[in-house]
């Protein structure tokens, strides 16, 4: 909703996706979220100070050595929460971004800080930054609807292990900040869809052929299937995607998004037509 002031016209409203900045009022939304997980809510209370403070010391210890490269002779939990302030508010963005992810990864192996990642992806949707957090990784979608859809196909213990390692991986390239691979990208999202096309057609070698398959067990509408291999021709047809050349032009930020988005859904609905087992009869 926006606030009054935007509603009647006292100030322009903010249109811009941020994508290569951070203004100031995302970079203060981060280190707030920041603050509250790191630095209050575990010592809120004895009980938590005594089980959850130990573990959030040691992810400021494990991010202080490995992501900062700082002295561990230097560390202290004031001087983390000095730096992290720094890095959120005054440093370059990325900087900024290489921290929020580098917090995330080690909170997620603790199960009362899981929501963190929940938290920094509200600030990063409400102040119209360019990036999410899907397991565990910043990636350039800010359409919360698929953002959602991703992650329950990543996360999902019915969609073939393969298919969700290729879309982790096209997603880790699709969101390195310093050098994006957007043509590997696309090709780990196809081959995601390889994988879990896998399952409902092992015989077949190419996914063209799986694809025909699959349309014929499960009597999938002939132009859906069609559309889905057009879908992987184009992809064959560029060299730079699929086959290792150098010529990677046509392989831009915005078609990777939307490969990624594209084959997650279509791994999703695989992985459906798997589990339903509603095979028609030859």
């Amino acid at each position: 909703m926006q606030r009054f002031s935007e509603r009647y016209g006292f100030v322009q409203p903010k249109e811009a996706i941020q994508l290569e900045w951070a203004d100031d009022e995302l970079r203060m939304g981060l280190w707030n979220v920041t603050y509250v997980w790191l630095f209050d809510y575990p010592f809120r209370s004895q009980s938590l100070e005594a089980v959850l403070g130990k573990r959030v010391l040691g992810l400021a210890e494990r991010i202080w050595m490995h992501e900062l490269h700082k002295s561990v002779e230097n560390f202290s939990l004031a001087n983390f929460k000095k730096t992290c302030r720094s890095i959120l508010l005054d440093h370059m963005f990325h900087e900024s971004f290489d921290l929020i992810e580098a917090i995330v990864r080690e909170a997620r192996r603790e199960k009362d800080l899981t929501e963190l990642e929940d938290s920094y992806n509200h600030i990063l949707a409400t102040r119209r930054s360019a990036y999410r957090f899907i397991d565990g990784i910043l990636v350039p979608l800010s359409n919360t609807d698929e953002v959602a859809a991703i992650e329950v196909v990543i996360t999902s213990e019915t969609v073939n292990s393969g298919a969700r390692n290729h879309l982790r991986k096209s997603l880790a390239l699709l969101g390195d900040r310093t050098d994006p691979d957007y043509a590997n990208s696309i090709k780990e999202a196809i081959s995601s869809v390889e994988a879990a096309a896998s399952d409902l057609a092992p015989g077949k070698s190419t996914l063209g052929p799986k694809l025909e398959q699959i349309k014929s067990d499960f009597g999938l509408h002939p132009a859906l299937v069609d559309g889905w291999k057009k879908l992987y021709g184009a992809t064959s047809d560029e060299p730079g995607i699929r086959h290792g050349s150098s010529e990677i032009s046509k392989a831009d930020p915005d078609m990777a998004r939307y490969y990624v988005v594209m084959c997650s859904a279509m791994v999703g609905y695989l992985a459906a037509l798997r589990a339903s087992g509603a095979a028609t009869e030859g």
